[in-house]
């Protein structure tokens, strides 16, 4: 809404300031500030009355047909409002308030490109402002444009690191991103193995198995010795619960790769849950000596943000099993039987034993 922006933003976005310049008689300067008092106590009617006054003796006061525009913004008047707000730019164009209240509207009335200009007017005036480049985002979303999009929003992160919203919006800008490069892939090259695999991946990241598996058999037929889409096979029959045919897509990856660390620690991981602990830690021995950071990552161990964990979590059957195997771990003082007691701390959701185990997990 825009009565929750205006609230947002700046006092000098909203055009709080006094007559100067061409506005100095005490009249205008007692009209002003009746219509400050009055749009404060949200008698709009009289905040309008009193903002034409000063408009009357001071035509060229930029702030003021831009607060005479707010006035109609929250009176939902936004015809009139868009008006006053061209008028405010085309007498003071870089005024910030005007440029974005009217990006705003044009972004309500689905016209992101008519949007972009005011936005982008707007955050060259006001650069620290979040709220700005968020619209600006949407504008650019609404008008197709979503690399500069991702753009936008990275830049609007980079005031507020930890902004929920803005995160959401550049995951979803990322996959609407992934979309339109898959159907481009697809157009021009339908069929190929790349193809293949990105719709495979799509469908894996939705939890979709069958599908994905479909996808992911078309790719390995169009190339089969292209490293990489076993293992990414093998995790998807792993996390449908198909843990034979997942072993057997990362012994085919290890003779294709014989030193694929992910392809390693999902065996190891495959053999975990088929309760073979010693070929489990025999493979997690190697990988961890190959390099114990990022096996932690593939298993979900180390959390990477937009990495593997959101992948890891086992069905609740695959978990009961490997806890049954937690006794026997905890005899084994090997850095293998750490790492496989911190995988699983982390499936059960136990951060602080999670974190204990892979310290200790060092070789």
């Amino acid at each position: 809404m825009i009565l929750a922006l205006s609230a947002a933003i700046s006092p000098e976005m909203r055009g709080q300031t006094a007559p100067s310049g061409t506005a100095t008689s005490s009249a205008v300067n007692a009209h002003f500030a009746a219509a400050q008092q009055a749009q404060s106590r949200q008698d709009y009617a009289t905040a309008e009355r009193e903002y034409q006054a000063v408009i009357a003796a001071a035509p060229a006061f930029a702030e003021v047909h831009m607060n005479l525009g707010l006035i109609y913004q929250l009176q939902n008047r936004v015809p009139e409002a868009m008006a006053e707000l061209r008028r405010a730019l085309k007498i003071k164009p870089t005024l910030a308030g005007a440029n974005f209240f009217l990006g705003v509207d044009y972004c309500k009335m689905g016209e992101g490109a008519r949007a972009i200009p005011y936005l982008k007017a707007a955050a060259r005036a006001e650069p620290n402002r979040t709220d700005i480049w968020s619209w600006l985002a949407t504008a650019q979303e609404l008008s197709g444009e979503i690399q500069a999009e991702v753009v936008t929003l990275k830049r609007a992160l980079e005031l507020e690191p930890q902004n929920v919203d803005l995160l959401y919006l550049l995951g979803h800008a990322y996959e609407r991103l992934g979309k339109k490069e898959v159907k481009a892939l697809e157009k021009a090259a339908p069929g190929s193995s790349r193809a293949e695999q990105l719709l495979a991946e799509s469908y894996a990241a939705s939890n979709e198995w069958p599908s994905a598996v479909i996808h992911f058999q078309n790719a390995l037929a169009a190339s089969q010795n292209r490293p990489g889409l076993h293992v990414e096979l093998g995790e998807v029959f792993l996390r449908a619960g198909r843990v034979t045919q997942a072993t057997q897509e990362f012994e085919a990856e290890l003779l294709l790769d014989p030193s694929s660390l992910r392809a390693i620690v999902r065996r190891g991981e495959a053999k975990l849950i088929q309760a073979d602990v010693d070929g489990a830690l025999q493979d997690w021995a190697r990988a961890i000596a190959m390099d114990k950071s990022r096996a932690e990552e593939i298993l979900g161990i180390r959390e990477t943000g937009f990495g593997d964990s959101a992948f890891e979590q086992l069905s609740d059957a695959a978990r009961e099993n490997i806890e049954s195997l937690a006794p026997d771990l905890r005899t084994r003082d090997v850095p293998a039987a750490r790492f496989a007691l911190a995988f699983l701390a982390a499936q059960t959701g136990d951060s602080s034993r999670e974190a204990a185990e892979a310290a200790k997990a060092s070789p």
